[in-house]
Protein backbone atom coordinates (compact mmCIF):
# COMPACT_ATOMS: atom_id res chain seq x y z
CA UNK A 1 0.00 0.00 0.00
CA UNK A 2 1.37 3.42 -0.87
CA UNK A 3 1.99 6.06 1.82
CA UNK A 4 -0.84 8.39 0.63
CA UNK A 5 -3.41 5.60 0.90
CA UNK A 6 -2.04 4.51 4.28
CA UNK A 7 -2.22 8.05 5.70
CA UNK A 8 -5.72 8.53 4.23
CA UNK A 9 -7.01 5.32 5.80
CA UNK A 10 -5.57 6.35 9.19
CA UNK A 11 -7.37 9.68 8.98
CA UNK A 12 -10.65 8.07 7.91
CA UNK A 13 -10.46 5.66 10.86
CA UNK A 14 -9.83 8.56 13.29
CA UNK A 15 -12.73 10.53 11.85
CA UNK A 16 -15.05 7.49 11.90
CA UNK A 17 -14.29 7.08 15.61
CA UNK A 18 -15.08 10.76 16.29
CA UNK A 19 -18.43 10.52 14.48
CA UNK A 20 -19.19 7.03 15.84
CA UNK A 21 -19.48 6.03 12.20
CA UNK A 22 -17.91 3.75 9.64
CA UNK A 23 -15.24 4.21 7.04
CA UNK A 24 -16.68 3.76 3.55
CA UNK A 25 -15.12 0.94 1.50
CA UNK A 26 -13.06 2.26 -1.43
CA UNK A 27 -13.02 5.64 0.33
CA UNK A 28 -16.31 6.80 -1.15
CA UNK A 29 -15.35 5.69 -4.65
CA UNK A 30 -17.91 2.92 -4.79
CA UNK A 31 -21.12 3.00 -6.78
CA UNK A 32 -23.47 2.60 -3.81
CA UNK A 33 -21.72 4.30 -0.90
CA UNK A 34 -20.57 7.90 -1.08
CA UNK A 35 -18.31 9.92 1.22
CA UNK A 36 -15.35 8.67 3.21
CA UNK A 37 -17.12 8.26 6.56
CA UNK A 38 -20.81 7.70 7.28
CA UNK A 39 -22.55 8.08 10.63
CA UNK A 40 -26.23 8.16 11.51
CA UNK A 41 -26.47 11.89 10.71
CA UNK A 42 -23.29 12.82 8.82
CA UNK A 43 -21.50 12.13 5.58
CA UNK A 44 -17.86 13.17 5.99
CA UNK A 45 -15.45 13.87 3.15
CA UNK A 46 -11.82 13.47 4.28
CA UNK A 47 -8.85 15.28 2.73
CA UNK A 48 -5.37 14.26 3.78
CA UNK A 49 -1.95 15.75 3.21
CA UNK A 50 1.06 13.47 3.55
CA UNK A 51 3.44 16.38 4.06
CA UNK A 52 3.09 19.15 6.61
CA UNK A 53 1.54 22.32 5.17
CA UNK A 54 0.86 25.80 6.56
CA UNK A 55 -2.54 26.04 4.81
CA UNK A 56 -5.33 24.10 3.15
CA UNK A 57 -7.54 25.54 0.42
CA UNK A 58 -11.26 24.79 0.71
CA UNK A 59 -13.22 25.09 -2.49
CA UNK A 60 -16.97 25.42 -2.84
CA UNK A 61 -16.79 22.54 -5.31
CA UNK A 62 -15.63 20.14 -2.55
CA UNK A 63 -18.40 21.31 -0.20
CA UNK A 64 -21.03 21.09 -2.94
CA UNK A 65 -19.91 17.54 -3.74
CA UNK A 66 -20.17 16.54 -0.07
CA UNK A 67 -23.65 18.12 0.13
CA UNK A 68 -24.79 16.28 -3.00
CA UNK A 69 -23.44 12.96 -1.69
CA UNK A 70 -25.09 13.65 1.69
CA UNK A 71 -28.46 13.90 -0.03
CA UNK A 72 -27.80 10.74 -2.10
CA UNK A 73 -26.96 8.83 1.09
CA UNK A 74 -29.96 10.18 3.03
CA UNK A 75 -27.85 11.94 5.67
CA UNK A 76 -28.93 15.11 7.46
CA UNK A 77 -25.53 16.83 7.47
CA UNK A 78 -22.11 16.81 5.80
CA UNK A 79 -18.68 17.74 7.05
CA UNK A 80 -15.26 18.19 5.51
CA UNK A 81 -12.37 16.79 7.55
CA UNK A 82 -8.84 17.81 6.63
CA UNK A 83 -5.31 17.83 7.97
CA UNK A 84 -2.27 20.04 7.57
CA UNK A 85 -0.10 16.94 7.22
CA UNK A 86 -0.24 15.98 10.89
CA UNK A 87 -2.60 13.68 12.78
CA UNK A 88 -4.69 16.62 13.99
CA UNK A 89 -8.01 16.77 12.17
CA UNK A 90 -9.94 19.95 11.42
CA UNK A 91 -13.58 20.14 10.36
CA UNK A 92 -15.75 22.40 8.21
CA UNK A 93 -19.54 22.31 8.64
CA UNK A 94 -22.34 24.56 7.45
CA UNK A 95 -24.66 26.69 9.57
CA UNK A 96 -27.39 24.02 9.66
CA UNK A 97 -25.01 21.49 11.21
CA UNK A 98 -23.57 24.08 13.63
CA UNK A 99 -27.03 25.11 14.87
CA UNK A 100 -27.95 21.45 15.36
CA UNK A 101 -24.75 20.70 17.26
CA UNK A 102 -25.04 23.77 19.48
CA UNK A 103 -28.67 23.03 20.28
CA UNK A 104 -27.82 19.46 21.27
CA UNK A 105 -24.76 20.07 23.42
CA UNK A 106 -25.47 21.35 26.93
CA UNK A 107 -23.60 24.56 27.79
CA UNK A 108 -22.13 24.85 24.27
CA UNK A 109 -23.25 28.45 23.80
Amino acid sequence: MDIKKEVSIKQEKRVAAIFNGNRTPQSGGGKWKKGDVLSDLFLVECKTSITEKPSYSISKKILDKADEERREMGKEFYALAFTFGTEEDFFVINKKAMVYLLSNVPDAR
